[in-house]
């Protein structure tokens, strides 16, 4: 990605995603990129996004609510380590 253009960006990620998209790290690594770009909202769009593969677990959880705690959204990131808790706890 850092060689696309600003312009081709989305489009890059679309088409990683689709060869990428079954694993966590891939949105943890985008994510970063689009924080560093200025693009906040949208790299805590994709950090989500993390959370919907079929493989996310309570660690998948913890490691993006430590990824929201850095980025300055305490509350999501207190949410999710408590919902990874309970996922443990459930067990």
């Amino acid at each position: 990605m850092p060689r696309a253009a600003p312009a081709r960006v989305d489009q890059v990620v679309n088409a990683q995603e689709r060869e990428f998209g079954t694993l966590p790290v891939f949105y943890f690594d985008v994510a970063e990129w689009l924080r560093r770009h200025g693009r906040e909202s949208d790299a805590e769009e994709m950090l989500l996004s993390a959370l919907d593969l079929p493989m996310a677990n309570e660690e998948t959880s913890a490691m993006v609510a430590e990824r929201l705690q850095r980025y300055g959204n305490l509350e999501r990131a207190v949410w999710l380590l408590e919902r990874a808790a309970a996922q443990v706890d459930y067990l």
